[in-house]
């Protein structure tokens, strides 16, 4: 299952990407296939609106989202929230044992 990773990045984008990594890391070996954000190395010259617009669109291709941890004191990755729950995507959550576990069933099927 195509899933996009979403969660927290200091407005300053540094050293934010462990949680990320661990997520990308995590759902790979469980057979699914990670959109990490993190990878795209947005520098300064892209503002907020530019860097949502573009996450929005990967997300639009995935089938799920991956909230990580501390995501709803994110603006964006609420604006993702939001975006997946109304587009009917499956939501799955990084603190949530369940999660994992439905997760791993998926790719029993």
């Amino acid at each position: 299952m195509k899933i996009y990773i979403s969660g927290p990045v200091p407005a300053n984008r540094g050293c934010y990407r462990h949680p990320y990594l661990l997520a990308e890391a995590r759902l790979k070996l469980l057979g699914h296939s990670p959109f990490n954000p993190c990878w795209m190395n947005f520098n300064d010259g892209w503002n907020n609106d530019d860097i949502l617009s573009i996450c929005l669109t990967a997300l639009s291709v995935s089938e799920a989202i991956f909230m990580l941890e501390g995501w709803e004191d994110s603006k964006n990755a609420q604006a993702e929230h939001d975006y997946a729950v109304k587009n009917g995507k499956k939501i799955f959550y990084a603190g949530n044992e369940n999660d994992i576990k439905r997760l791993r069933k998926l790719v029993d099927l």
